[in-house]
């Protein structure tokens, strides 16, 4: 009996896996082609296609924008020349450069990086694909679960996992802390949180998740509270530690929020959320024009807002104050930029629409399909240099 489980397990895993990477492939190959296209595609003039030649050209397709940020940080490392570059966190590059080490025997070590983030890339979506099915069937059947990876891999921003970006990762690293908790791995949770928290600022959002959690498991009550509670205190340390790296060795916690002003001086701290959410608007009232980008991200905020309070309580605490935490911060600043990658982190969104539309067979496809195709025409526009996200 035992072995028979184990047997459709692994049948599924495998499935999940092929799933995963099939879509990779297909979004690489979109990515490509539209690369590819540039002589009948207008490109615009903040693409990094040019910089590349020969067989590079056919693994760069989603090198572009903060790519090249992270290149540079895994190629030189931080300094003072640069200090944009003190809005990204460490992890991610540095890890692009220990794995890095090898190929760059035998490659120039920009192109060494580059070809790793992809093979990485393509390693961390099957990791999304296994872990966040097993996350789900934790509370619901199979068939959700393969749901919630569907809307996930269909969402229109999520071609940003193949991207050189934090994105996969950052989701890995999520999903696996959250798996740890649920399944009560309370040493491994806050690690992986606390790597989590050293890539990308949302990290920083699973120590309230996981705190929230471990409450849960212990029934709310202080009594029963045990001492591996304190392994929680480790889920920020990768942040603590970054930016306490900037005070010994750049100047202070202020060279962060400095170089932010630098880079990307519209994007200032508001605490007010509506702020971002009308300022397109009054954009659109002051030249007649509404990005697609502005659009996309006021209707991605609309769905999901409207998704947690339809159905919040359909999912587990630890998972709403994530979730709830995940749509506010990018709505802390005065633009809506990159409210699409944030929002592809906030992974129970997916759970809680393949719980409305398991069950409603035509209104699914219409959705995937919907989003696919706007997925693929972000693709082109990502890739021949216009911004998205």
């Amino acid at each position: 009996m035992k072995n028979a489980l184990h047997r459709r397990l692994a049948q599924r895993n495998s499935s999940n896996l092929v799933y995963a990477t099939i879509w990779a492939v297909m979004i690489f190959v979109v990515g490509l082609l539209a690369q590819l296209s540039f002589a009948i595609i207008p490109a615009n003039n903040y693409t990094l296609a040019g910089s590349f030649h020969g067989i590079m050209r056919f693994i760069t397709p989603y090198v572009r924008f903060d790519s090249d940020y992270y290149l540079q940080i895994a190629q030189h490392g931080y300094n003072l020349t640069h200090p944009a570059l003190f809005v990204f966190f460490p992890v991610y590059p540095f890890l692009l450069r220990i794995i890095a080490a090898p190929l760059a025997l035998l490659l120039p070590l920009h192109s060494a990086l580059i070809l790793t983030s992809l093979i990485l890339n393509f390693i961390l979506i099957a990791g999304i694909s296994m872990l966040l099915v097993r996350l789900v069937r934790l509370d619901h059947d199979e068939e959700t679960g393969r749901l919630a990876l569907k809307l996930l891999f269909a969402f229109p921003f999520a071609f940003f996992l193949l991207a050189t970006y934090t994105e996969s990762l950052s989701l890995v690293l999520i999903l696996g802390s959250l798996y740890a908790a649920r399944t009560r791995h309370w040493l491994l949770a806050p690690l992986l949180a606390a790597i989590a928290s050293g890539t990308r600022l949302p990290g920083l959002l699973l120590v309230p998740a996981l705190l929230v959690e471990y409450l849960q498991q212990h029934d709310w009550q202080l009594r029963k509270i045990h001492p591996n509670v304190l392994w929680l205190l480790l889920a920020p340390v990768g942040a603590v530690l970054y930016f306490a790296a900037l005070t010994r060795w750049f100047g202070g916690i202020s060279a962060y929020s400095t170089a932010y002003h630098l880079g990307w001086p519209e994007r200032v701290f508001n605490p007010n959320i509506l702020v971002p959410l009308l300022s397109p608007f009054h954009h659109a009232f002051k030249t007649g024009h509404l990005s697609l980008s502005a659009i996309l991200s006021i209707v991605i905020v609309f769905i999901a807002v409207s998704l947690v309070i339809a159905l919040g309580r359909r999912i587990r605490p630890s998972y709403l104050v994530f979730t709830i935490l995940s749509m506010i911060l990018p709505l802390t600043t005065t633009t809506l930029d990159s409210v699409g990658r944030y929002y592809l982190l906030a992974f129970p969104l997916f759970i809680l629409g393949a719980q409305i539309l398991k069950d409603r067979a035509e209104l699914k496809d219409a959705v995937v399909m919907a989003s696919t195709l706007l997925q693929a025409l972000l693709i082109v526009l990502f890739v021949t240099g216009y911004f998205v996200a």
